[in-house]
């Protein structure tokens, strides 16, 4: 110590600096704290007005029913959010149709078809004979390898991009295809199984569209999608899955699937066919599924966050397969059927090829005799 240099001066810098350090990460806490608590907040004040709003809807319903003449059917919260996903025209004879869904009055044309089909949401539970619940997976082994081996996005890189995650989705539907493809086999014998490997194909950018009336006026409806899983005839509208992924890495379209979804219901509903559905929001990470069954009752089921959210949807996706399959041979086994399908006739170019398919028909290629070969 210097002669005559007083401590009391040399400890005053520290102890400023502490103070400083001290005051600093005092508002950090309290900063954080106020982040914390405003993002609790939202997230209950969120969660309060879907269950308010969903309790409002389901009272409204219930109004609706007693007294269709004075209570119109409500629109569910799900929808409204779809609203965004469908491209209206107007339609009038003689003259080239208009595009007028930027117009105000778009919306209320969107209403008046969504009101019409009377769709409500519903909680269904996960157990058995419901749209969720998943059987004993047997094959969950092989699903993990085969999906494993799909390519990760952006190899070495840090920050894949949205563009290298959905490269993945072709590989996951023919994963899911394939094994779907091999329970059909397992379960019928291969010359059963062979024409409905040729009939449950999905096929990607797809447009789905339908005419309706509001006053005096035609409309047509149409949502851009996608991937299709058909499972009959296009002209009949046979299919039974709408996959619809992201296109920008901060987009919130979670229910874009349910657009396309209710006109596939109102059409197959004007035939009076069966009208059930399942839709599909992934970017291949987390997967939104929607279903909406022949009561016009929708309900969801979504997988995020966590590493098994992959095998989860693989799984779901492998009994919509099988769901395909069976509706396809229903179709295949109703008396007089001789027609092929449009996808049995000629395959497209946006038509996802199963590989298990070439690999059955290669097995029954004819080889010759290896004497007769030399």
């Amino acid at each position: 110590m210097e002669p005559g240099r007083n401590t009391g001066e040399a400890r005053t810098p520290k102890l400023a600096e502490r103070a400083r350090r001290t005051i600093t990460r005092t508002r950090g806490f309290v900063h954080d704290s106020r982040q914390n608590l405003a993002s609790g907040a939202r997230t209950v004040g969120h969660n309060v007005r879907m269950a308010v709003g969903r309790a409002a809807e389901r009272m409204v319903d219930n109004l609706h029913v007693l007294f269709p003449g004075l209570i119109r059917h409500p629109v569910g919260s799900y929808l409204k959010r779809a609203y965004g996903e469908f491209t209206v025209l107007e339609l009038r004879d003689g003259v080239p149709y208009r595009n007028i869904t930027a117009q105000p009055e778009s919306r209320k044309i969107v209403t008046s078809f969504l009101r019409s089909l009377r769709l409500s949401y519903r909680f269904i539970p996960d157990v058995q004979g419901e749209p969720w619940y998943l059987d004993v997976a047997d094959n969950i082994n092989r699903l993990v390898a085969e999906a494993g081996q799909m390519p990760y996005p952006g190899g070495d890189r840090f920050q894949p991009t949205l563009d290298l995650w959905l490269s993945r989705i072709p590989f996951l539907v023919n994963i899911v295809q394939r094994e779907a493809g091999r329970k059909i086999v397992d379960s019928l014998g291969f010359p059963d199984a062979e024409p409905l490997l040729t009939m449950v194909l999905p096929e990607a950018n797809q447009t789905i569209r339908a005419d309706v009336t509001v006053g005096d006026t035609r409309y047509r409806l149409q949502c851009q999608v996608d991937y299709v899983l058909w499972y009959g005839f296009k002209a009949n509208t046979d299919m039974l899955l709408i996959i619809i992924t992201p296109k920008a890495i901060d987009e919130v379209r979670f229910a874009a699937p349910l657009a396309a979804m209710s006109l596939v219901y109102h059409l197959r509903k004007a035939a009076g066919r069966n009208a059930e559905i399942y839709g599909l929001y992934t970017d291949a990470r987390d997967f939104y599924f929607y279903h909406i069954d022949n009561l016009g009752r929708y309900s969801t089921q979504p997988y995020v966050g966590g590493d098994r959210r992959l095998f989860y949807a693989c799984r779901m996706l492998v009994k919509i397969f099988g769901q395909g399959y069976a509706l396809a041979r229903a179709i295949k086994l109703t008396p007089g059927f001789a027609r092929m399908t449009e996808l049995q006739v000629e395959r497209t170019d946006d038509t996802v090829y199963d590989p298990i398919h070439q690999i059955m028909v290669d097995l029954r290629m004819p080889h010759p005799h290896p004497d007769v070969a030399g």
